[in-house]
């Protein structure tokens, strides 16, 4: 499905994909109907590099069992979240220079690996870029990452290290959350 556009609603809920699922560059145009992959099974690899949202999309319950790959995406609906909640992912997901314009959820996620949001624009001003109670058995990567909103962490469990090297919590009236979060290794907040 490389480059596929889809230009009405995308629903790939509670598909079950024996091996890799891969739609990099492709292109979720409806704005008002969601892209669905929410209960979706991958027996493998999902790779969504450089796909492009419009509309709502949730990947909520989805289990990849390998790994999850997001880099350059673009999450585009400024009033419906991104929702990631409560998905597992069987080894690493990487959504280094994503940009979110609206909302995104994570909270519940389980992560077997190392979690990666290297370089994300997180530009939503008012809703929370929410990670609560996310699990990661691995590292968590926010290097460089922008956060214009508040930032929930509270309760999330990451078993390595917390890295956000040069990460920028913009919002200078509401939180960047951090309260009752476990990191197994050590946290680093310096340039």
């Amino acid at each position: 499905m490389s480059g596929a556009v889809f230009e009405g609603p995308a629903d790939f809920g509670s598909a079950n994909i024996a091996s890799t699922f891969a739609a990099p560059g492709a292109k979720f145009q409806s704005k008002e109907k969601q892209a669905n992959f929410g209960g979706m099974k991958v027996g493998g690899y999902a790779f969504l590099n450089d796909a492009v949202f419009e509309g709502p999309v949730t990947f909520a319950l989805a289990e990849i069992a390998t790994a999850f790959s997001a880099n350059q995406a673009k999450f585009q609906n400024k009033e419906t979240e991104a929702n990631f909640s409560s998905m597992k992912v069987g080894g690493y997901t990487v959504f280094n220079d994503a940009v979110f314009e609206g909302p995104a959820n994570f909270a519940l996620a389980e992560i077997a690996g190392a979690f990666n949001a290297n370089d994300t624009k997180f530009h939503n001003k008012e809703s929370e870029a929410n990670f609560n109670g996310m699990k990661i058995r691995g590292d968590a990567f926010f290097k460089n990452a922008a956060f214009e909103g508040p930032v929930n962490l509270v309760s999330a469990d990451i078993a390595g290290n917390l890295e956000a090297q040069g990460a920028k919590f913009q919002n200078k009236e509401k939180d960047a959350s951090f309260g009752g979060m476990k990191v197994g290794g050590y946290a680093f907040f310096n340039d």
